[in-house]
């Protein structure tokens, strides 16, 4: 099995050579069997368990459990306990749903703070055949028959290959201890459902079931990639770029067939859904000036073109958007992502304008990220003097309209960066910084 395990990784490029990765550990069979092939192989990692509150003295249980473990492995552990249940009841969403969201967003703050390149996720094939039936009866595409990835974001699935009962095996054989997880005996949830019911059946009527099964995720996989491949084809031909602003030409539009699946896939990344593509596709002859939102877009039907721009005047240039200490990334109006580095982990400056480096110590938070103001004034890094920002902008020679799309991030009232373009001298890392607020944007 380990070396299945190693060739898997190998064959899919999970990991590379000087690689840091972080395990994520319930304490249950497949990430205890994960953690055991890891330390058999010598990938170097360290450990994180996430204590989501549900079952009392259980979870603390796997808790102190998962502790112990790293300790006898010689690895760094970090735990984090969650309120998941009231963070579900704020969110408005299902208990399962806000325990993902908190693990997720936590092992990045994790992997980001501390150099992690790649986080290690314990699926195996079991859940990989469990996620394409949860999909299937919900409705998918062919992404969700795909079901899940080996690699995808910084998130690696090594044990992707191997079904429930090889992981059972390779426990026995090497006399791994893990804990039990009491709900997954209950039907309450459909993936319970499935596990117990649904796929005991497939394997009596196809005893191969697994071999098959991962056959037909590999052909799944290569036909998506396929498929887009033809989708970028086309919006490269279809799909005109003019600053933020997208055209798509109606007639090159309609030349396409399945229309609605390739105008589906063009305006996905803005937000729209199948039926606002539909309720599009049935007014592409009508008169112009119909409009289409999405929560961060507008599209007008246009006499020649569907004209898509980003929504402007939302609340977050009104009000700003708030930065707390231990935010990691906000996709809204662009995409930024935030770390805390040491000052050993500062050993490369790249002098980008995308990346701030700053001195977390002279920041108060919350920060806000807000568009530029009239008289906002900063210190340029490298200068001694205050400027104007709007003349900061006029002698790098910025157009107006990129002018007045200028963003700027600040503590209390005092600009720290200028966002694509120059950090404020008075928060500049010095020899005498000892943490680093890291801002990076895209």
């Amino acid at each position: 099995m380990l070396e299945r395990f190693l060739n898997f990784i190998s064959r899919h490029k999970l990991i590379d050579s000087d690689d840091r990765i972080l395990l994520a550990i319930s304490g249950g069979i497949d990430s205890v069997v994960m953690c055991e092939l890891f330390h058999q192989s010598g990938i170097r990692f360290d450990i994180a368990h996430c204590n989501f509150s549900l079952r009392g003295e259980e979870s603390d249980g796997d808790e102190l459990f998962v502790r112990n473990l790293g300790e006898k492995l010689n690895v760094k552990v970090y735990v984090k306990k969650f309120d998941t249940q009231s963070f579900a009841v704020k969110e408005g969403i299902s208990i399962q749903m806000a325990a993902r969201d908190l693990r997720y967003l936590w092992f990045k703050q994790l992997a980001l703070g501390h150099g992690y390149h790649k986080i290690a996720i314990g699926h195996n094939l079991d859940d990989q055949a469990e996620t394409f039936f949860i999909n299937l009866l919900r409705g998918t595409g062919i992404a969700g028959l795909r079901a899940m990835k080996p690699y995808h974001e910084g998130l690696i699935r090594p044990l992707l290959i191997f079904s429930r009962e090889e992981i059972v095996n390779f426990a026995t054989e090497n006399e791994c201890s893990f804990r039990e997880d009491s709900s997954n005996a209950s039907d309450k949830y459909m993936r319970n459902r499935i596990r117990h019911h649904l796929l005991p059946l497939l394997k009596e009527l196809q005893p191969e079931l697994y071999p098959v099964f991962s056959e037909n995720i590999e052909r799944l996989a290569d036909t998506e990639t396929v498929y887009l491949n033809e989708i970028e084809r086309q919006r490269q031909l279809k799909v005109h770029v003019s600053g933020k602003r997208h055209l798509i030409n109606i007639e090159r539009l309609k030349t396409l067939h399945p229309l609605h699946t390739y105008l589906f896939e063009f305006l996905k990344p803005f937000g729209y859904n199948e039926s606002t593509v539909s309720q599009l596709i049935s007014v592409l002859n009508d008169i112009p000036g119909k409009i289409f939102l999405s929560s961060t877009h507008r599209l007008i039907k246009d006499r020649e073109s569907l004209i898509i721009d980003p929504l402007e005047g939302s609340r977050h240039e009104d009000v700003g958007i708030f930065i707390k200490e231990d935010t990691v990334i906000i996709d809204v109006p662009f995409k930024i992502e935030f770390s805390i580095l040491g000052r050993h982990q500062f050993t490369t400056f790249n002098p980008s304008p995308l990346i701030a480096w700053i001195d977390k110590n002279k920041l108060t938070f919350p920060l806000v990220l807000r568009r530029m103001q009239t008289g906002d004034k900063f210190r340029p890094l490298g200068m001694k003097g205050f400027r104007k920002l709007s003349d900061f902008l006029t002698d790098l020679k910025i157009p107006l309209p990129d002018k007045q799309n200028t963003w700027v991030i600040t503590s209390g009232e005092e600009i720290v960066w200028v966002v694509g373009y120059r950090v404020d001298d008075r928060y500049k890392v010095t020899s005498a910084t000892q943490e680093i607020f890291k801002i990076v944007t895209y």
